[in-house]
């Protein structure tokens, strides 16, 4: 067996002195030291939290280019809407609520309708509702259906980077579409019903809310969209809101 030596214990003094400062150094107490950690952690959480917050903007911004918004309306909100009337008062308040109730909506599909002349807000408090429910960390998408239409009949070409039944996923799997110009005659009535349904009828499977725009009566509307697909719009216990005042764009090009 090895044999231990015993070592020689050290003073005190000498191992102080291993820690004393050189010259021109200076000594700080241990709160100092622990104010200044406590600072320094500070601004370190809150660059990393205004790192956080940067990412996040860009990624929300980037979420609503692809959310197809016109680059008009890119800007719109609720606090812009102007509400001049009891009616579209009434209009915006729904629309506010629908929104900020969204996740509800989400869980039990709630669609909404939004029908009347041109010029009345539809387009603005419908993407006021899609730019807040992206904000919020939900996916969307604004289209028209001649864009839709087209954007699916597209997928029969031979050079087209989708098929047919990614494009449809596109408009079915996103949380919230806004359908805008329900009503514009484009091709075969009965194909451009048949192409709706599908949509609708995939978004109602899939407990996936839509809002419709155009400038139709209700009645003209269910017309248009055929009957499947507007009763199961009118399941959902949507909210249809007429905009049967007068145009706004109008208005503003009167002469004074």
């Amino acid at each position: 067996r090895a044999k231990t030596m015993n070592q020689p214990a050290k003073n005190p003094a000498e191992i102080l002195a291993k820690y004393k400062p050189t010259k021109g150094t200076s000594v700080i107490t241990h709160d100092e030291y622990l104010k200044q950690t406590a600072a320094i952690s500070s601004q370190v959480i809150q660059q990393a939290k205004s790192d956080v917050a940067q990412s996040q903007q860009i990624i929300i911004e980037k979420a609503v280019q692809r959310a197809g918004i016109p680059e008009r309306f890119i800007c719109k909100a609720f606090d812009s809407y102007q509400a001049t009337a009891t009616d579209s008062m009434r209009a915006k308040k729904i629309c506010q609520r629908y929104a900020d109730n969204f996740t509800d909506v989400l869980k039990k599909g709630v669609c909404m309708v939004l029908t009347g002349q041109a010029g009345t807000g539809k387009t603005h408090l419908a993407i006021s509702i899609l730019s807040q429910v992206i904000n919020n960390g939900n996916t969307g998408l604004f289209i028209t259906v001649s864009e839709m239409l087209r954007a699916i009949r597209g997928t029969y070409s031979p050079a087209s980077k989708k098929t047919e039944q990614q494009v449809f996923d596109d408009f079915i799997l996103a949380d919230l579409l806004v359908l805008d110009e329900v009503g514009v005659s484009i091709g075969d009535d009965e194909k451009r019903k048949a192409i709706i349904f599908d949509v609708i009828n995939g978004r109602y499977n899939r407990m996936k809310p839509t809002i419709i725009l155009g400038n139709l009566t209700p009645d003209e509307m269910e017309q248009y969209l055929g009957f499947r697909v507007w009763d199961r719009i009118k399941e959902s216990e949507a909210p249809v809101i007429s905009f049967d005042w007068g145009s706004y764009r109008r208005k503003q090009v009167q002469p004074s």
